[in-house]
């Protein structure tokens, strides 16, 4: 399931050196009107929020993103920079920007999404055929069995039990 994190730099506040915009004419507080003079004066107020295009705001969306993902339980993927592993409730997610992917099972990742959307607000969740431009199937036989060892299909078997899968170092 995918869901799209809304305003996503703006949930994040500006740190660091203060920045100062610009406002255009046509949004300034009704308190300036009659203070400044529009087409003359180009008052100024500085950036509190992390606003898209500004040098910093990646890196401030990106901790508060991960942040609320860590607290949640997951930990980050050795090697593959926004995917994250749940080994609790064995939920693997793949966050892009403000673009966000999700695989488990259906009860498991509609609870997380639910407590991400807590701390970063949210899209409601929903399966979606493209994600980053690739082409996602849902396969049902995919499950481990009786011995824990990944299943692929019908006698289709990795020959690796999910311990080993995770030994592999893909995951810490």
């Amino acid at each position: 399931m995918t869901a799209d994190a809304l305003q996503a730099y703006t949930h994040s506040y500006l740190n660091g050196v203060p920045t100062f915009v610009y406002l255009p004419e046509e949004i300034w507080p009704e308190e300036w009107k009659g203070i400044y003079t529009p087409g003359v004066d180009k008052p100024v107020c500085r950036l509190v929020r992390a606003l898209y295009g500004h040098v910093d705001s990646g890196g401030h969306w990106e901790r508060l993103n991960f942040g609320a993902i860590f607290n949640e339980g997951s930990e980050r993927v050795a090697h593959w920079p926004g995917c994250f592993w749940h080994p609790v409730h064995k939920l693997f997610l793949v966050v892009y920007v403000d673009d966000y992917c999700m695989s488990g099972t259906v009860q498991n990742v509609k609870d997380m999404y639910a407590r991400l959307a807590a701390s970063v607000e949210m899209e409601e969740p929903e399966p979606k055929e493209r994600f980053l431009g690739c082409e996602h199937r849902v396969h049902e036989e995919c499950y481990a069995d009786e011995q824990n060892i990944l299943v692929h299909g019908p006698g289709v078997s990795s020959g690796k039990t999910l311990e080993e899968l995770n030994a592999l170092s893909l995951i810490h």
